[in-house]
């Protein structure tokens, strides 16, 4: 027999009597003992083959997670990767705005600066322009005021 025995083979094999051989009743018996034993192991083995079939599905079940959850830090750190190098990239943006707007504004001050210093210097040469003609006319009264003592008319002081 290549095949496994089953409970029920063991039960039912019977043997040929002769004389002087095993007491038929005792052979009963223990092949009805070992059918039961047979039986118990052969409900073990079954047992057992589904808590390895179980186990074997939540192994899958693990792996399949395992290779999800890898996944999923993988496309995280992708992410953040790509998050930095946007934050990185518009800091870097954001900067140059700053710079140009910097330079604009000291440009701007720098040409107000250079308007002031034209417009002091034109202030500068009317003031100085004022008060030259501002000695030409008191030279001229002065002028006017001395011939008028000169030609003995009264002073206004008297």
């Amino acid at each position: 027999m290549n095949s496994l025995f089953t409970p029920l083979d063991i039960q039912q094999q019977s043997f040929k009597r002769a004389l002087r051989g095993y007491d038929p009743e005792e052979v009963d018996e223990f092949l009805d003992k070992v059918a039961e034993n047979f039986q118990g192991y052969a409900e073990k083995i079954r047992d057992l083959e589904r808590k390895l079939e179980t186990a074997e599905e939540q192994i899958k079940e693990c792996r399949e997670l395992k290779h999800s959850l890898n996944e999923a830090i993988l496309f995280a750190q992708q992410s953040a990767e790509e998050k930095i190098k946007s934050a990185a990239q518009q800091a870097e943006l954001t900067l140059n705005e700053a710079r140009v707007k910097a330079d604009s504004i000291v440009d701007e001050a720098k040409s107000r600066i250079e308007e002031h210093k034209r417009e002091l210097g034109r202030l500068t040469q009317v003031r100085q322009q004022f008060v030259a003609e501002m000695k030409g006319t008191l030279s001229k009264f002065e002028t006017l005021v001395g011939l008028v003592s000169e030609s003995g008319r009264p002073s206004e002081k008297q």
